[in-house]
């Protein structure tokens, strides 16, 4: 199996970051995307925007194959 993964990373602020991973893999001849952006409003307090994106590449074409779009919140409690 082969595939290809480029990255990106962007941090607007130390506090808000997108993450973006691309990948292709020739066997199944599918193309993912997971693209995450981050916002930590307060140390330990983060929330996360995720993007997953499928699709299959078929003939010189790609097309759709699944899309999911999941919030995250993850929180620390002190008491």
């Amino acid at each position: 199996m082969s595939a290809s993964s480029p990255r990106t990373y962007i941090a607007f602020t130390p506090d808000l970051t997108w993450n973006t991973l691309v990948q292709y893999d020739n066997v199944s001849r599918q193309v993912g995307v997971n693209s995450r952006v981050r916002w930590t409003w307060r140390p330990g307090n983060d929330l996360f925007l995720v993007l997953n994106q499928g699709w299959d590449y078929e003939s010189g074409r790609l097309t759709k194959s699944n899309r999911e779009i999941t919030v995250k919140v993850a929180a620390t409690l002190r008491f």
